[in-house]
C-alpha cells in the first residue's frame, strides 16, 4: 500500500471511530427524548373538553401553578417552599385544559410532564411537615397555603410511585394571609406519579370554590373527581406503559 493510500484509510478509520463515539454516547443516554412523549393525548381528556400545550412563558406559568412555586417572591417559613421545576421544553411538557363554567367542579385539568433530580417521598416529606404556609408573591400579595395528603388512585402501571396532594390558597379577606371575610379561594387536587427521573402531575384547579373559600384542604380531598381520577390513569399509562 502506497503512504497516500495508507493516510487515506488512516483518516477514513478516524472518521469511523469518530461515528460510532457519537452513536454510542446517544445510545448510552447522553441524547434523551423530548419528555412530551409521555404526555397522553388530547383526546384522554374528558368528552367535551378540549385540551391544550403549553409552551413559553405559559408553560412556566403552569409548572408554578402545579407546584405552587412563587417566582421572584417569598415563602414563610422557607423550607416548604416547593422545589422549582425546570421550564426548559425538552424537560417540562404540558397540556392544559379549561373545564365548562356550568360543570361540577369549574377550573382548569392539567398534565405535566417533567425530569426530576429528587424521589418523589422528598415532596411527601414536605407536604406532611408543611400543612401550612404563607406565600408572597412578586407584587407582596400574601396567601396561605393550606395543604394534606390524600391517597391517589391506583397505579395501573407496576412500579410507579404515586402521590396525592389536597390544597387551597386563600388571598385577601380580613385576616393575615389571605383568611377571614372575603377571603379568594383556590382549590387543587393533584394527583404525581413518577418512576426514576420523570415525573407525571395530574391537577384540577378551581377557583373560588366553595372547598376553597373554606380555606379546609380536606374539603378538597373529599370531593369526588371521577373525571381527574380517569385522568390520572391514561395520562400513567402514557408516560410509564407502553414498554416505556
Amino acid at each position: 500500500m502506497t503512504i497516500r493510500r495508507r493516510r487515506a484509510a488512516l483518516s477514513l478509520l478516524t472518521v469511523l471511530s469518530v461515528s460510532v463515539a457519537v452513536a454510542a454516547c446517544s445510545v448510552n443516554g447522553t441524547s434523551q427524548p423530548d419528555v412530551s412523549v409521555r404526555l397522553p393525548p388530547a383526546a384522554d381528556f374528558p368528552t367535551g373538553v378540549s385540551a391544550t400545550p403549553v409552551t413559553g412563558a405559559g408553560l412556566a406559568a403552569v409548572i408554578a401553578d402545579v407546584v405552587g412555586d412563587a417566582p421572584g417572591g417569598s415563602v414563610e417559613p422557607s423550607t416548604c417552599a416547593p422545589a422549582a421545576l425546570s421550564s426548559n421544553p425538552a424537560d417540562s411538557a404540558g397540556l392544559v385544559a379549561q373545564l365548562p363554567a356550568a360543570s361540577d367542579l369549574p377550573g382548569t385539568l392539567t398534565v405535566l410532564a417533567t425530569r426530576v433530580a429528587t424521589p418523589l417521598s422528598a415532596v411527601e416529606s414536605q407536604v406532611a411537615r408543611c400543612k401550612s404556609f404563607v406565600r408572597t408573591n412578586v407584587a407582596g400579595a400574601r396567601s396561605t397555603v393550606r395543604q394534606v395528603l390524600t391517597p391517589a388512585p391506583t397505579s395501573p402501571v407496576s412500579d410507579v410511585s404515586t402521590l396525592g396532594i389536597a390544597a387551597t390558597q386563600t388571598t385577601g379577606g380580613s385576616g393575615p394571609g389571605g383568611t377571614g371575610d372575603n377571603a379568594f379561594g383556590v382549590a387543587s387536587k393533584s394527583y404525581l406519579a413518577q418512576r426514576e427521573g420523570v415525573r407525571v402531575y395530574v391537577v384540577y384547579r378551581g377557583l373560588a370554590t366553595s372547598a376553597a373559600a373554606g380555606a379546609d384542604p380536606q374539603l378538597v380531598a373529599d370531593q369526588q373527581t371521577a373525571d381527574l381520577d380517569a385522568l390520572f390513569g391514561k395520562a400513567v399509562t402514557s408516560a410509564f406503559g407502553r414498554g416505556r
